[in-house]
């Protein structure tokens, strides 16, 4: 019976194992989900936490086009970043490994108003405070959100501006209310 139980719990331990690797600190990690968006359109900080050298160059202007004004990113882009930006300063402090995905993106305009609508994924590697066999597992946060912005003549657009609600309901209609930040730790 002994030889039974101790088989079943090595066999539950290699299927958990099955598709995670070691990173060099040891830690158990399972490959990064592909991004929604293309290679060409996914920002840095979907992929990792910038260095402080590649956060002062996101800072430079977009490069220009033929007719010398700066390349804006699509609008989806821009709440890409945004958001990336608020998680990373918000959950960099108690978690590692810090990746997204947008998808279901849909968005309409009014004027120069924007609202769009989208799942929002955040990927992590848990610490084990809670669980010790959940170290340094990816574990995801899924979050239905709604961002809200005006954008200038040229697609900019502009952050003091854009608000980012979450859906509250359990199920049934959206109901977009409760602001992204009631998710971030006090």
């Amino acid at each position: 019976m002994k030889r039974t139980y101790l088989f079943l719990l090595g066999l539950m331990l290699a299927l958990a194992l099955a598709g995670c690797s070691t990173s060099k600190t040891g830690q158990f990690h399972r490959p990064d989900p592909t991004n929604t968006l293309p290679p060409s359109e996914a920002p840095s900080a979907a992929i990792t936490q910038p260095t402080e050298t590649e956060a002062m160059e996101s800072i430079t202007p977009a490069p220009a086009d033929e007719s010398n004004n700066p390349v804006v990113k699509s609008t989806k882009e821009q709440i890409f970043s945004y958001l990336s930006e608020l998680f990373n300063e918000a959950y960099s402090p108690y978690y590692d490994g810090l990746h997204y995905e947008m998808t279901g993106y849909e968005e309409t305009t009014d004027g120069n108003s924007t609202t769009s609508t989208f799942l929002w994924t955040m990927y992590f590697l848990g610490k084990g405070a809670d669980v010790g066999t959940d170290e340094g597992v990816e574990q995801q946060v899924n979050v239905k959100l709604q961002a809200t912005a005006t954008a200038d003549g040229d697609g900019v657009l502009d952050l003091e501006t854009i608000s980012v609600l979450m859906d509250d309901s359990a199920k049934g209609t959206a109901n977009y209310s409760l602001p992204v930040e009631e998710l971030f730790p006090a």
